[in-house]
This record gives C-alpha cells, sequence and structure tokens, in this order.
C-alpha cells in the first residue's frame, strides 16, 4: 500500500526575495479525515437520492473519480517540480 506524502518543500526565488517554506502535509491528513466523518452521512443521502433517482451509474463514476483521485495523491510522493524562467526559480519537492 503507498502512503500519502507527508511533507511538500516550497521554494520560490525571485531577483529581490527568498523563500523556503516547508509545508507538513501530515497536519492536514487529520483534518481531512474528520470532515469526511462530519460529511458522509450527507453524502450517503446524496448518493441514494441520486440512485433512487436514475443517476446511480454518474454517482458510481464519481466515487470511482474521488478513489483515484486518493490513488494519484499517494502516488505524488517523490515527485519534484522545478520551473524556471527569467524572473525567479519555483521548486516543488513532495516527500
Amino acid at each position: 500500500m503507498n502512503m500519502p506524502p507527508l511533507l511538500m518543500y516550497l521554494h520560490i526565488k525571485g531577483e529581490d526575495y527568498h523563500l523556503w517554506l516547508p509545508l507538513p502535509l501530515f497536519i492536514l491528513y487529520p483534518i481531512l479525515l474528520a470532515l469526511l466523518l462530519v460529511l458522509l452521512p450527507f453524502l450517503l443521502a446524496a448518493f441514494l437520492i441520486a440512485w433512487a433517482l436514475g443517476y446511480g451509474k454518474w454517482s458510481l463514476l464519481v466515487l470511482r473519480a474521488l478513489f483515484l483521485a486518493c490513488l494519484v495523491t499517494c502516488a505524488m510522493r517523490g515527485l519534484r517540480v522545478d520551473v524556471k524562467s527569467q524572473h525567479g526559480l519555483v521548486k516543488v519537492c513532495i516527500i
């Protein structure tokens, strides 16, 4: 099983400024889990209503898209993006 990324480093360098920002993503996961638990009854009710109205296929596609979004998030571990321009540099590293 893949683990979701835990840290993201953001490095922005311009002509007259320099920013190095470590972002702890592991703090977001408990917040997102609590939000999901609060919204779960409403999402389940919306899914059942959509199923009763004949939109069951679309509801299943939305659920699959959410599951695949979780998989893509876990697969982002190790991603590194470097963008250079004439005016500065942006680096993003996800650990």
